[in-house]
């Protein structure tokens, strides 16, 4: 639980898809970080969550991302998904990475 690990892309310096066609441009130039589990039945646990703040700050220091940059798919224009789940506190999320 709360472990980081990359795929077989990042070795090999390969952009994956994260979001539909709808967003090529978020798929080309974003970075996706998946969490494990059925966030619309189950809350995050606390280790999950503080290895997603971690790896994020470091995500947004590594690649000048600001705030306003991190998203949630459900967040993003002509996307239709539940992702992160209606048990992400995304509010709660954006003040620890703040």
């Amino acid at each position: 639980m709360g472990e980081v690990a990359s795929d077989w892309r990042q070795a090999n310096n390969l952009w994956g898809t994260h979001v539909s066609a709808n967003n090529p441009a978020r798929n080309f130039l974003g970075i996706g970080i998946c969490l494990i589990g059925n966030l619309d039945e189950d809350d995050v646990p606390p280790e999950q969550f503080q290895s997603l703040v971690d790896l994020t700050r470091r995500l947004m220091f590594r690649h000048d991302i600001t705030l306003e940059n991190v998203t949630g798919h459900g967040m993003i224009e002509d996307e239709s998904t539940k992702c992160p789940g209606r048990h992400f506190p995304f509010e709660k999320f954006r003040r620890a990475i703040a």
